[in-house]
């Protein structure tokens, strides 16, 4: 099958997604991210009298210009051809989650511990990402369709495969969520409309973590402390079990690895590496001591 050319860039990306499906709710700073700007934009005035209808050719053997696509669109065509391979269902199945009582006592009681330390900042944080985990990636890549292209296309396409093949196993395992386990938890953000296990925030970040890990493995430092805290609000907030995570972080390895073999992917890759070319991970400064830890001088004699 002819492959299309490695450009994924897009023009406005359209790369909102997310639990919300765009902009609400997020802060007016992070709705760039989600704007769409069309191929051919709104009819210019004069425009009809410039153009003769009865003398104007038509542009034929004409096609789609490769930098037309939407970002967003163009990395869930590359969903479809992966997903047409039925290999994802049972390389990645995570198996059905342990629901014995013992069991959930078990992971209500983690969530409560997790649960203590959420004050306002963090609550807002977590609101944040549960609308999109695509800001957090935009500002810390730097990465957008417009200034890293391939970079920009391989989180879309990993976003999106993670949603695709984490919903799939939702559908199989039906998992409750734990403020359906155990009503006291009563998150203070809403309870997703669909079931737990695995967890697809969890999922989506780990798999682009793995994913820009394949473009430049000096990204990895940055990357996985960013799908950790992403995943884990998850269970802070009381939305998700430990275990969605952690069934979750196992499928994102075998996921990015069936990924590496779909040619499309390849392609977004080898633009990725080349946009990251020469990046290393080197020591970074070291941090102030904190007040209480510098020692006081003592006083001359």
């Amino acid at each position: 099958m002819a492959r299309t050319p490695r450009d994924f860039g897009g023009q406005g990306g359209g790369q909102g997604g997310g639990q919300g499906g765009g902009t609400m709710g997020l802060p007016e700073d992070q709705i760039i991210i989600c704007r769409h700007l069309g191929l051919i934009g709104r009819r210019l005035d004069g425009w009809e009298s410039t153009f003769d209808r009865a003398k104007t050719p038509i542009l034929a053997n004409t096609s789609f210009p490769d930098r037309g696509w939407d970002a967003l669109h163009r990395a869930r065509a590359v969903v479809a051809d992966f997903m047409a391979s039925e290999t994802w269902r049972t390389e990645c199945d995570p198996g059905r989650p342990d629901d014995s009582p013992k069991a959930l006592k078990k992971e209500i009681e983690a969530l409560v511990k997790l649960g203590l330390d959420v004050g306002p900042d963090e609550v807002r944080e977590i609101e944040i990402q549960a609308y999109s985990v695509l800001p957090h990636l935009a500002n810390l890549l730097q990465a957008s369709s417009v200034s890293r292209p391939g970079t920009w296309a391989v989180v879309l396409i990993a976003h999106e495969v993670a949603a695709a093949v984490g919903s799939y196993f939702k559908l199989r395992y039906m998992r409750a969520r734990p403020a359906q386990v155990w009503t006291p938890l009563h998150p203070e953000i809403a309870t997703p409309a669909h079931p737990s296990y695995p967890s697809n925030h969890a999922l989506q970040s780990y798999l682009i973590a793995e994913c820009l890990k394949q473009a430049n493995a000096s990204l990895e430092k940055l990357v996985f402390p960013l799908a950790e805290r992403i995943a884990v609000n998850r269970e802070r907030i009381g939305v998700h079990f430990p275990s969605d995570t952690k069934a979750s972080v196992d499928m994102s390895k075998k996921l990015a690895d069936l990924l590496a073999n779909n040619g499309y992917y390849e392609d977004a890759l080898k633009e990725a590496a080349g946009e990251w070319a020469g990046a290393t991970a080197e020591p970074g400064p070291t941090p102030p001591r904190a007040p209480h830890q510098t020692k006081a001088k003592k006083p001359k004699a």
